[in-house]
């Protein structure tokens, strides 16, 4: 799973990057960047990756939390690269219990992409 962890690492981190390059004036104006960018978003947003309306509104300098990761992860990992959870590991966080993203976590946690420390999603 580890391997599967970096796939999908360095896939949200390329799309990351490609979003946050869109700000530059420069590279903005180019027609190919302009066809790239607007292809990942097509592909974040039929993934569920993104609840941005369009590539205008998307915000690549937004905050990532580990609840966002853990959902991007979390849907990547189960749409796209075809993962399915295991439910006989031990995912169960209390420091997430009715938060938004607590399936999110739980989901990541199972598919083997994320984890907790002693019974809890936030380390630290």
């Amino acid at each position: 799973m580890d391997k599967l962890f970096r796939k999908a690492l360095a896939a949200v981190s390329a799309a990351a990057i490609v979003a946050t390059q869109a700000l530059s004036a420069a590279v903005y104006a180019a027609n190919d960047f302009n066809s790239l960018l607007q292809d990942a978003f097509n592909f974040a947003k039929q993934h569920g990756l993104t609840n941005a309306s369009s590539v205008n509104d998307f915000d690549p300098f937004a905050q990532l939390s580990r609840g966002t990761a853990a959902k991007l992860f979390a849907i990547y990992g189960e749409n796209v690269l075809g993962l399915q959870p295991d439910p006989t590991k031990d995912c169960n966080f209390v420091d997430v219990e009715g938060k938004w993203y607590a399936q999110y976590a739980v989901k990541a946690c199972q598919l083997g992409l994320m984890k907790g420390n002693n019974g809890k999603f936030f380390i630290g």
